[in-house]
């Protein structure tokens, strides 16, 4: 199965949130990302895991990054 991915526009428009904000939680590592360039890419999955979940640190939840 291919894994569909957001770029930092999409998962803001998702979220109601700021493309910044979204940039922001990657370099802090709130979220799962693959860096493409300088495109933050966010697996749709993250995306579910967020909305509900909520944000969290890695280390809040034991995933290595």
């Amino acid at each position: 199965m291919d894994q569909k991915y957001f770029t930092t526009n999409e998962f803001a428009g998702l979220l109601r949130r700021s493309p910044a904000t979204i940039r922001g939680w990657c370099a802090k590592n709130k979220l799962d990302y693959l860096r493409v360039g300088r495109a933050f890419l966010i697996p749709s999955t993250e995306a579910a895991r967020v909305q509900r979940e909520g944000i969290a640190t890695a280390a809040d939840e034991g995933r290595p990054r």
